[in-house]
């Protein structure tokens, strides 16, 4: 919601009380698309991600165990529903997160591409508000 506020608070360039005003008026649903976003396993498909490419050791992750993963980030917040390794690599293809085969099943590579695209389908939410240092994504993209 940051980008329409900002927007929006642009077209009353003589009045800043009436941007703050709009910029006030767009938070209850900036909450509310925060709520939302905190039980979607796409979003928490990318939270993952985002932990991996930043602060992992590894240079791939089975899907297998990424729905794991997601599975248990998901429940810790609360939700009932979990998910199967097949839903997750579906929804990565979905979200345009390559995966690749390999001899322990399917698997995402933590490269430059993938980066890329977790870093740009990441932008405005919570967990990455702040760019992570020595990461040319977080420095080169809106993320910051």
């Amino acid at each position: 919601m940051r980008p329409l506020a900002r927007t929006l608070a642009a077209c009353f360039p003589d009045d800043p009380t009436l941007a703050r005003e709009v910029a006030e008026l767009l938070k209850p649903q900036d909450a509310d698309l925060r709520k939302r976003a905190f039980f979607d396993v796409n979003f928490a498909i990318l939270e993952v991600l985002w932990g991996e490419i930043h602060g992992g050791t590894r240079r791939e992750e089975p899907v297998t165990q990424l729905a794991k993963d997601v599975n248990a980030l998901l429940w810790s917040r609360g939700e009932i529903l979990a998910y199967s390794a097949e839903t997750i690599g579906w929804k990565l293809r979905d979200l345009g997160i390559p995966r690749r085969d390999s001899s322990a099943g399917r698997e995402v590579q933590f490269g430059r591409v993938t980066s890329a695209i977790v870093h740009k389908l990441s932008f405005g939410l919570s967990f990455c508000e702040e760019a992570v240092t020595n990461c040319p994504d977080c420095q080169h993209s809106d993320t910051k």
